[in-house]
This record gives C-alpha cells, sequence and structure tokens, in this order.
C-alpha cells in the first residue's frame, strides 16, 4: 500500500539512509557508521566506476546489505511500510540502486570525492561487522542513546500532540539533537556537516507539516515517551 508520509515513516527514512536524499556532496557521511543508503552508494560506485574497489570489497559491501535486510526483516514492523507487499527496507534499497546507477553511469562522477565516499564508507562498515553486533540496535535495549532522526520524530510528537511531553522532556530531545549537530560540525568536513543537517531538517519539516491530529496515537505517544526517556537516561549517564 502507499499512503501519505507519516511522522513514523519519515523517521524510519531518516534511520535507513540517514535523511533520504542521495549522498551527491557529501562523501564523508557526519558519525562513526554507515547508513544503509551510503552501503548502498558504495556498492554500486564499486560496480560502476573502475578502480575504487576491489571485487572482496564489493563482496564486503554486500554481505552487510545482506545482514541490515535481514535484521530489518525480523523487526516487528517490518510490513508496516509495506509497497504492494514489499517491505519497506527492500524498495528503498531498490530506488537508491536505481537512482545511484543512474548517477554513477556518467565517469566524470566518478571522481576524487566518489573514490573517498566509497572507502570511508566501507572502513566504516569493517569495523561494524567486525564487532559481530547487530547493525540496528534492540529498540528495547534500556541503555541505548537514540538516533537524531528518534529523537527529532519524538519532538515533533511531542510539539503536535500538546501535553504528551513535558517542557523537560521536549528540551532535552532539542539538546540532543543539537549536540548531534555540534558533533557532526567538529567530526566532518564543513560541507558535509551542512548537508546532513540540511536534510535532517528539512525531514523535520516534513514530518510537521504532514501531520493529523490522527498521527497522535498510543503508539506514536508511546514511542515519543520512550525516545524521551532514554534520551533523558543517556544524558544523565553521559553516554555518547
Amino acid at each position: 500500500m502507499s499512503h501519505r508520509p507519516s511522522s513514523a515513516h519519515l523517521g524510519l527514512v531518516a534511520l535507513l539512509c540517514g535523511a533520504v536524499a542521495p549522498p551527491a556532496v557529501a562523501y564523508k557521511w557526519p558519525g562513526e557508521k554507515a547508513s544503509l543508503g551510503s552501503a548502498v552508494a558504495a556498492k554500486v560506485i564499486g560496480q560502476q566506476c573502475a578502480g575504487i574497489l576491489s571485487a572482496p570489497d564489493i563482496r564486503e559491501l554486500e554481505a552487510y546489505l545482506a545482514k541490515a535486510a535481514s535484521e530489518l526483516a525480523k523487526k516487528p514492523d517490518a510490513m508496516k511500510y509495506s509497497v504492494n507487499g514489499v517491505p519497506f527496507h527492500e524498495t528503498l534499497m531498490r530506488r537508491l540502486t536505481e537512482t545511484y546507477s543512474q548517477k554513477y553511469r556518467d565517469p566524470l562522477a566518478c571522481d576524487a570525492e566518489t573514490t573517498e565516499e566509497a572507502q570511508d564508507t566501507l572502513q566504516k562498515i569493517r569495523k561494524e561487522m567486525a564487532t559481530g553486533k547487530p547493525l540496528f540496535p534492540d529498540e528495547n535495549d534500556p541503555n541505548r542513546n537514540p538516533d537524531v532522526g528518534e529523537a527529532i520524530t519524538a519532538k515533533v510528537t511531542g510539539e503536535k500532540c500538546r501535553g504528551v511531553l513535558t517542557v523537560l522532556e521536549l528540551a532535552e530531545l532539542e539538546l540532543h539533537v543539537a549536540k548531534t549537530w555540534v558533533w557532526w560540525a567538529k567530526n566532518a568536513i564543513e560541507a558535509d556537516a551542512r548537508s546532513a543537517i540540511t536534510r535532517f531538517k528539512e525531514a523535520e519539516t516534513a514530518i510537521a507539516s504532514g501531520w493529523t491530529p490522527k498521527d497522535c496515537t498510543a503508539a506514536a505517544v508511546g514511542k515519543a515517551k520512550k525516545i524521551a526517556s532514554l534520551v533523558s537516561k543517556a544524558a544523565a549517564n553521559n553516554i555518547p
């Protein structure tokens, strides 16, 4: 099925691919982990840009993507945002592959920045795969630190569903997001940090503008409360 973007849907997109839009200018994605979108991009670059990645490198990317797909397929909401019966993450990966394939058919796109993008992503993926840990954290882990996409979605929920979050909880969510921006600004090149922040802000605007009273469901409110609680706990314990 296909319907207008919901808050949870957009939050999922942000989680999976780091804000939806193809990273045309970002080749050092802020953060220590790869996103699903950056992994797809790196694989396509390796396949279409000669000499950037080796066949074994591409197989490592494929193993990462296979593990990601397997984990996402087991999530309770795997089919909640399905498109014509196909899990959303599968549709997303296919569309990203098509987008990047079109971009990198042009030999001029296979430049130094593209090389750095693919190699940077590969190194992040190697580190993640070497840990043997799940790529997507257990949502029920009481000690996890929510990602920025979750915090943004919770913040918008709290703002739109008035009274479900306290002023302090909303402020802590704002601070959590701001700290993420600061970390990116300190650890990524200027253009890439700016690009990433802009994309997430656009996602937040899209969530807010598409909101209706019907979106203030018990599930949405419960998720917002849970994320706010995790953010508060992470801040109190100085969890990075």
